[in-house]
């Protein structure tokens, strides 16, 4: 997608943000943006910041330097950087900043970084890197909430569902060339 179209993307959601604040439902917009998306649009997101509005920018990949605090675009802009592997820091992360939205107090730009932590030491446990399924799987683990049985169950009723809906989707494909061929 190029620039112009991102831009266009994060000024609908920021109106959208705009209409549920003025019809005071609660509701918190999350637009989706890369970097440069993000950059390109600082004029939208200073005016989510002046407004107040309940909107959370949810940058994914690389953080440009500009991105933090040295872009005046972006002064009194609630900026966390957060692990793209760790779902339960990105859930608290999203939890807090959806929490300051409906409260009124503005939009925040969760940076989802890929984080090779010095801390980290690769270990057989650790081999899958930033894979968030793996990160999850291992937070479980240590706090005594994962076992080999349910991971098995898990599979055994992901995998039923998905051949399920390959199922029907099929069939509804040769149903619809069937009703396509009569006419």
């Amino acid at each position: 997608m190029n620039g112009s179209n991102a831009t266009h993307r994060l000024a609908l959601a920021t109106g959208a943000a705009f209409a549920y604040q003025t019809q005071q439902t609660g509701s918190v917009v999350v637009a989706f943006a890369k970097s440069d998306e993000i950059l390109q649009s600082r004029g939208t997101i200073a005016y989510a910041l002046k407004n107040h509005l309940p909107i959370l920018y949810v940058q994914l990949g690389e953080a440009s330097s500009r991105t933090r605090k040295h872009d005046s675009s972006f002064n009194g802009l609630a900026i966390v950087p957060v692990d793209q592997a760790d779902v339960v820091a990105i859930y608290r992360v999203a939890y807090e900043a959806i929490e300051k939205a409906r409260r009124r107090a503005g939009p925040t730009l969760i940076q989802c970084l890929r984080y090779e932590s010095a801390r980290r030491k690769r270990t057989a446990e650790d081999s899958h890197g930033n894979d968030p399924l793996s990160y999850m799987e291992r937070y479980l683990k240590k706090k005594g909430l994962w076992s080999d049985d349910f991971k098995s169950s898990l599979l055994e009723s992901f995998s039923n569902e998905l051949n399920l809906a390959v199922k029907v989707g099929r069939s509804n494909r040769s149903t619809e060339t069937r009703s396509s061929r009569k006419r």
